[in-house]
């Protein structure tokens, strides 16, 4: 049974710093296979896009999507690429990222490299959109398994001949049963990728906590861990200025299944505790009538608008109240530690960050934010957390994201209410709903 009385906090630390002009929120877009093709007409002149697509990325704009993940079949095509951008993302007045998927020009062999010659014309192509402002990054890869050396390669060869491209490369979750679930050898191969020469620009991992192990019937485990072990390996990385992008599960395809609310929110609030640089939709957002897109829209909002910009330039330690063992398979992630500011929280279940900013220009002179996660997917209320030290009208709440609207200009007016004894000072956050997260200024 669990107790709900103050308790010391046991928690796991990891220390990166981070610098990048903004907070990645990505999704594939995989457009119906006439759609686009239909405005290339037989011709050869350029159609009008469809009501459906036009409201396709609008909708996508509306929920502050930045970065588009191409598919295979689509954005080899230049001429599909030309009318994408031309026809729906400039009318739009929309300039996300795209991500051009490498995979349609490797080898059809097993070592998976580029065929150079394929690639040359079509990159050289799309060069000239970057002075758009539509920066071009090129998928490398999926889930390279340990031993694969065309990553590497490949990656070699974009820096070497495209610098003004940027590279991305997914790796594989803990889970993948090569490892064997053995923590060492996933952490030599996170190790292998932070640490490449010339490094990678994007380094993505995709976990689906909420999709059902065919063996156990269970979700699968260790979420908190892989998370963990990522910032491991970007914290031994002399490149820690390419943080890590978080895939996140969000809709049913592929084995992984719709996440409810909570589920959702736990996932990216988890996440951006533990310093992500962004989050990737998968595969597709939800409906634009659904109640999960409107959720996202909400988060992603918060987020870019918000914390985002802290979190991307901010150092971070990350811990838990408590350890659990269904979040993590590995005990030794959860230890006290005597120098954290934090004293102690009357509640199971909360994860806990403390960014503190580094970009003074933006953001202020060693400012720092603390940011509050729910990890159960029920409501918690009357959180009290006391803090080590004096910090007597210097402690400012930021909204709940859901409440939050872009359109009133937000500031940190006032100091919430606060009490101090004995060299520590308490406050309490009225509410958490399920996997739910909130930021303090301290």
């Amino acid at each position: 049974m669990k107790k709900t009385c103050a308790f010391f906090l046991f928690f796991f630390i990891f220390l990166c710093s981070y610098s990048q002009e903004k907070f990645v929120i990505g999704v594939f877009y995989e457009p119906e296979p006439r759609s686009l093709y239909d405005l290339y007409s037989n011709s050869g002149q350029i159609g009008t896009a469809s009501i459906t697509e036009l409201n396709t990325f609008d909708n996508l704009k509306k929920a502050k999507i930045n970065l588009l993940l191409g598919q295979t079949i689509y954005f080899w095509n230049y001429q599909f690429y030309r009318l994408l951008i031309d026809k729906i993302l400039i009318p739009l007045e929309y300039t996300p990222s795209v991500l051009i998927c490498g995979k349609s020009f490797t080898h059809p062999s097993v070592d998976k490299k580029f065929n150079t010659d394929s690639l040359k014309n079509y990159l050289n192509y799309l060069e000239g959109y970057t002075k758009l402002g539509y920066t071009n990054i090129i998928n490398l890869g999926d889930e390279p398994i340990p031993g694969d050396t065309w990553a590497f390669d490949n990656n070699q060869y974009i820096k070497k001949n495209y610098p003004n491209f940027k590279t991305f490369i997914n790796l594989l979750p803990i889970y993948y049963t090569g490892f064997n679930n053995n923590i060492a050898t996933y952490k030599s191969y996170l190790d292998s990728y932070e640490n490449s020469i010339p490094h990678f620009d994007k380094i993505a991992f995709d976990f689906y906590p909420y999709t059902y192990n065919k063996t156990s019937g269970k979700n699968n485990p260790n979420y908190d861990g892989n998370l963990y072990y990522i910032t491991l390996a970007l914290m031994k990385s002399t490149f820690t200025s390419q943080g890590f992008l978080s895939f996140i599960g969000c809709n049913k395809v592929d084995g992984v299944r719709t996440p409810t609310n909570s589920e959702l929110s736990k996932s990216i609030f988890c996440s951006l505790a533990y310093g992500t640089k962004g989050i990737l939709y998968f595969h597709k957002l939800p409906d634009a009538s659904s109640n999960l897109y409107n959720q996202i829209q909400s988060l992603n909002t918060y987020i870019t608008k918000l914390i985002g910009p802290i979190i991307v330039n901010s150092t971070c330690q990350t811990f838990h109240s408590n350890y659990d063992k269904t979040d993590t398979n590995d005990p030794n992630l959860t230890i006290l530690d005597h120098n954290s500011i934090i004293k102690r929280v009357n509640k199971n279940d909360i994860l806990f960050a403390i960014f503190t900013t580094n970009d003074k220009k933006k953001l202020g002179n060693d400012n720092k934010y603390l940011l509050i996660v729910n990890k159960s997917l029920t409501k918690q209320t009357d959180i009290s957390i006391n803090l080590k030290g004096d910090f007597r009208n210097l402690i400012y709440l930021f909204p709940h994201y859901s409440n939050f609207d872009e359109n009133i200009p937000f500031k940190l007016n006032n100091p919430i209410d606060t009490s101090y004894s004995l060299g520590l000072t308490e406050f309490t956050i009225d509410y958490l709903e399920g996997g739910e997260g909130i930021m303090v200024k301290i």
